[in-house]
């Protein structure tokens, strides 16, 4: 079976069917502000039925359609969600409680997504999972992921506009688990990632999609990790490192890609449910999440106002006049050994995150001074989200981060010296008290004036640059095959030149750079950021 289009699946499972929509629709953005960004709501089962103009997906006609205890089974999940938590049944709970109301990071990814003018900056961000051994069978792939549906409620939420709210919604798992055949030849499975992140979610089902991509050509033979082996556009710094413009093993391996909207899930979340999906068994307090938050003390709120108001400063950087931003993006990606990056943050005292910052900060900065002026002498204003996620709310629905702007070393600098300075802009976020703070914060706010700050940050003479960090500590194995790569698929919204996203998994580094097209020359920032890390791990005049 082919991965059949989302939008144009008829969610049998549940009752909920969904409508053919045309190219230009988009999600609905209805939902006031004034809703509060905690507190539980009630639980409304969705009565949305566009069953007139619905269509199967390809192969789910009534010759080909799941058995009745495959269909029980997903209706009866949902079932379980909803009457274990409202009415204390019996069936399976969600093993967080139910979720909250949505936070204004939702509202604001879900607006913006539907506002958005180009495929490229929606808010669809993933995984590329790539495993060594046979691909997985899909059935029972769709059978592990419905085992496990009453545990992850990320899974099995959308989003209610009128009023704001996360409501249990049916995944109807023939199409929300798809398989395709990837064609053999370089480059192939890097241009079918970037039209993945184009095509749309489910909009009347909760908005995920797992698609396995299997090679056309024979699977090539196991080999042993080794992150500091050449890729195909060869080595980038000292040996040991690699750039990857296309995904190494194109199209020869099998690649499990899960796709989600940012509103459902954050980083954190959508570490959480791989690791619950394809991980050993994990308590919540197992799980790659942040630790629990401290008692705020006096003071703590005060000293943490300069972050929650300094992305509100303009500074122009990249709004250079007849140079506009297109809205078009590439999708590039870079390795290195997470070693590498640890070894940096060794001789400047600081962690892995701060060598990725100052890295990427060095590298636009060379890149500025040839192609882009107004970013080549100016501190570089960069959004970090910080993660507020407990491990209570490990697998719940929604954002727990708040995107906290930093103000990075720009202009010409020795490499030390920048990370150095990064390390001294990047402390506040370090302090779990800190943390503590913006947690407050984002629960004290109303929701309205949080959208409000947050629609005044997207204008564009105050857009910048996204980075995350992520650590997935717990190694992952897809019906028997053993995953071998994590590698990011991160979003980039209109009026932001480029975010990039790391994630550290099995001693490998993987960055995913995606980057507006109208920015000249930036297909190299990759290389410039490699090539900085290895000149922070082995710095001149280092001993050894």
């Amino acid at each position: 079976m082919t991965a059949a289009h989302p939008r144009t699946c008829a969610a049998r499972a549940g009752g909920v069917a969904m409508a053919r929509f045309g190219a230009a629709d988009r999600w609905r953005t209805g939902g006031g502000p004034g809703a509060r960004a905690t507190g539980c709501v009630p639980w409304r089962w969705p009565v949305e039925l566009y069953g007139a103009g619905a269509r199967p997906c390809p192969g789910t006609g009534p010759a080909s359609r799941p058995g009745p205890e495959r269909e029980r089974m997903t209706r009866d999940t949902v079932r379980d969600l909803t009457e274990g938590t409202r009415s204390g049944g019996t069936g399976p709970a969600p093993a967080c409680g139910p979720p909250p109301a949505p936070a204004f990071t939702d509202l604001l990814f879900d607006r913006l997504h539907g506002a958005a003018p180009h495929p490229d900056a929606g808010f669809t961000i993933g995984v590329a999972l790539v495993l060594e051994g046979p691909a997985p069978d899909p059935d029972r792939l769709r059978e592990r992921v419905a085992a496990l549906l009453p545990a992850l409620p990320a899974l099995t939420h959308r989003l209610e506009h009128h009023p704001p709210a996360w409501v249990p919604a049916a995944p109807d798992l023939e199409c929300h688990i798809g398989v395709e055949r990837l064609p053999e030849g370089p480059g192939r499975l890097d241009e079918r990632l970037a039209e993945l992140l184009r095509e749309p979610l489910p909009d009347d089902a909760p908005p995920w999609r797992l698609v396995l991509l299997r090679p056309e050509a024979p699977e090539a033979p196991e080999a042993p990790e080794a992150p500091g082996a050449a890729g195909p556009t060869g080595a980038a710094g000292a040996a040991g490192s690699r750039v990857v413009r296309t995904a190494p093993d194109d199209g020869a391996r099998p690649v499990l890609v899960y796709l989600t909207h940012h509103a459902l899930q954050d980083g954190g979340a959508l570490i959480s449910v791989l690791e619950t999906l394809f991980g050993p068994p994990l308590r919540p307090s197992q799980l790659s999440v942040p630790a629990r938050l401290p008692r705020l003390r006096p003071g703590d709120i005060r000293r943490g106002l300069p972050s929650l108001l300094g992305g509100a400063r303009p500074h122009r950087v990249w709004n250079a006049p007849g140079r506009p931003l297109s809205g078009s993006r590439r999708l590039l990606w870079a390795e290195l050994p997470l070693a590498r990056l640890r070894q940096a943050g060794r001789h400047g005292d600081c962690g892995a995150n701060d060598v990725h910052l100052a890295a990427l900060a060095h590298a636009v900065a060379a890149w500025a001074a040839e192609e882009w002026p107004p970013a080549a002498r100016a501190p570089l204003p960069v959004f970090v989200p910080v993660s507020l996620r407990t491990p209570e709310e490990a697998v719940l629905p929604g954002n727990r981060l708040f995107p906290v702007r930093v103000d990075l070393p720009g202009g010409p600098a020795p490499a030390a010296r920048r990370l150095a300075d990064t390390a001294r802009a990047t402390a506040p976020l370090k302090s779990v008290s800190h943390r503590a703070v913006l947690r407050r914060c984002a629960d004290a706010l109303p929701t309205w004036l949080q959208l409000r700050l947050a629609r005044r940050v997207q204008r564009p003479g105050l857009t910048s640059i996204g980075s995350s960090f992520l650590l997935m500590r717990h190694r992952l194995t897809v019906d028997g095959s053993r995953v071998t790569a994590v590698r990011p698929l991160m979003f980039c919204p209109e009026h932001t030149p480029l975010t990039v996203s790391l994630i550290a998994y099995a001693g490998t580094a993987s960055v995913c750079f995606r980057i507006d097209r109208a920015l000249p020359g930036a297909e190299s920032l990759p290389a410039r950021w490699a090539c900085a890390v290895e000149e922070l791990a082995d710095p001149v005049g280092a001993p050894g």
